[in-house]
């Protein structure tokens, strides 16, 4: 299989689209903070079962693609685990919070990964 590099210049954004950036960033910090909620009384670290408790309502109430939906929700499932698996070994620990987002890494269809950064001065 033969690999091709790409180089390719990117624009930066108008100021529109940073304003869109850091909205879609506060919706899917809201979302990843509501999915650790949902997951805590749910009491379950389980994707399937998570999902299908909580993806409808999810979908009402975050205004999100399905996509960052789902990463919203795993690395919810993923923080709440850490905590679980720390709680049971000892260590010091609570419950995360998702006070702002650093980056978003979303899974795409055809396998590669898309980063976000949030604009200056959105944290």
């Amino acid at each position: 299989m033969q690999t091709v590099t790409l180089k390719l210049k990117l624009l930066s954004p108008n100021k529109g689209k940073l304003e869109k950036m850091a909205r879609m960033l506060e919706t899917y910090r809201k979302a990843c903070a509501w999915f650790l909620k949902q997951a805590e009384t749910l009491n379950t670290t389980s994707r399937a079962k998570l999902n299908r408790e909580t993806y409808h309502k999810a979908c009402e109430l975050f205004d999100l693609n399905r996509a960052t939906l789902q990463c919203a929700m795993l690395k919810a499932l993923s923080a709440y685990r850490s905590y679980l698996s720390r709680t049971k070994n000892g260590k010091k620990s609570s419950l995360p919070k998702f006070d702002s987002i650093q980056y978003i890494s979303c899974r795409q269809a055809h396998g590669s990964s898309s980063f976000l950064s949030p604009p200056v001065g959105a944290r």
